[in-house]
């Protein structure tokens, strides 16, 4: 509806802008029939009626309707006696005549025969129209959606759509149940569950295992190309530590991708360093286990004042190259430093990335005053480059501050 109402108003400006200022001319010894004027009206009318149809805001039966009106119309003002004016009065009262009935014409379509009522929000706000949004405007289209629902409950498109908005406003939990809704009142596609599997596990703070899952493999079987399943299921094994069963999809959404296109680079490299980490873990099954670091971990002293006993303090080791998911993890607090630590696969995040896999790692100790793992500014952090896997003693010190 509001696509509509503004497609409404842009054509009746422009109208306006057209047939005004020639009626507003002032043409020296030069007559202006009332007839004449009057064709130039309906013809215009006419004209915009044709272009309602064309872009589908009035269906045929309604157009035919405004068509024989508008004619009627005009062949009654024709069979009226035709009269002349000097140009100054006549274009005047002419350009007031149009400036106040094309408005109220369009008006009239717009809520007689457009029946913007009967309009469905859910069908005119496509997702991809959603993409182009900024976060202003996708609150005011939630708005919109909201209020359409209130009147109609039932309309799954509609839900299905809100669903969509709140995705892409990071609104995860909300967007899981407008998707539950429109699945009561809808028949979902692939992409639908795609979606549904993205908010559910964006909503379980990124957890792709379980429920999410389910939902991807019901849409690669309504749509084995959709490629959002396809990413998505590929990154669910990845996490999981299946690298083979990633590699799957991966490479499927890769071939559907255009050659050379950035998307497709893209996926060529992680396809590629996944291909390397199964390539060393092969490897690393023919050998004895090394996968572990020793070392300990202190608080500079001109910190020590500054955070609480209580405060968590998170240690891991990232590869030096490839995907930075930790290798090993530990967490403790700052009442234990200074600490000897050990780091071994047991501590692996995901099983087919753990210390063994990998030559050199970064090692990091970051106090965290949120006590989430993810940096934030005004954490403490110390760093190891290029700390070899095996080694023994690594003095690691917790002396700078995240800007």
């Amino acid at each position: 509806m509001i696509v509509f109402g503004i497609a409404i108003a842009v054509l009746t400006v422009v109208a306006l802008l057209v047939l005004l200022p020639p009626l507003l001319r002032v043409r020296d010894n030069e007559d202006v029939s009332r007839q004449g004027l009057n064709v130039t009206v309906y013809r215009d009318q006419l004209k915009e009626l044709d272009a309602d149809l064309a872009n589908g805001l009035i269906n045929q039966a309604e157009y035919e309707q405004a068509k024989q009106e508008t004619e009627a119309s005009l062949l009654q003002d024709v069979s009226a006696p035709d009269t002349s004016a000097r140009n100054m009065a006549s274009s005047s009262t002419a350009a007031i005549i149009v400036a106040l009935a094309l408005p109220l014409f369009a008006g009239f379509l717009y809520f007689q025969l457009g029946k913007p009522q009967s309009l469905n929000v859910g069908e005119e706000i496509s997702a991809t129209s959603l993409q182009f949004q900024t976060p202003g405007q996708l609150q005011e289209i939630v708005q919109d959606l909201q209020r359409a629902l209130k009147s109609a409950p039932d309309d799954g498109e509609t839900w299905t759509v809100l669903g969509r908005a709140h995705l892409m406003l990071g609104e995860f939990e909300q967007a899981v149940q407008a998707f539950k809704q429109a699945e009561q009142y809808t028949t979902p596609d692939a992409q639908f569950y795609a979606d549904l599997s993205d908010a559910t596990a964006m909503a379980n703070n990124g957890n792709m295992q379980g429920e999410p899952v389910s939902l991807l493999r019901k849409a690669i079987e309504l749509d084995p190309n959709n490629e959002k399943a396809l990413w998505l299921f590929g990154t669910a094994a990845f996490e999981a530590g299946d690298l083979e069963a990633a590699l799957v999809p991966w490479r499927r959404l890769h071939n559907l991708m255009p050659a050379g296109s950035e998307s497709a680079n893209t996926m060529a490299d992680n396809i590629k360093q996944v291909e390397t980490m199964l390539a060393n873990v092969n490897n690393t099954r023919l050998s004895p286990n090394q996968g572990r670091i020793d070392g300990t971990i202190t608080l500079a002293d001109e910190f020590k004042e500054q955070v609480s006993p209580d405060t968590v303090v998170f240690i891991f080791a990232l590869a030096a190259e490839g995907p930075q998911v930790p290798l090993a993890a530990m967490r403790v607090t700052v009442a234990e430093l200074p600490l000897s630590f050990s780091l071994d696969d047991s501590m692996a995040m995901i099983p087919a990335m753990r210390l063994s896999t990998a030559s050199d790692v970064v090692l990091t100790a970051r106090v965290s005053k949120s006590g989430d793992a993810i940096a934030a500014s005004g954490d403490l952090q110390g760093r190891l480059e290029a700390v070899k896997v095996g080694s023994v003693d690594n003095q690691l010190v917790i002396d700078s501050v995240i800007p």
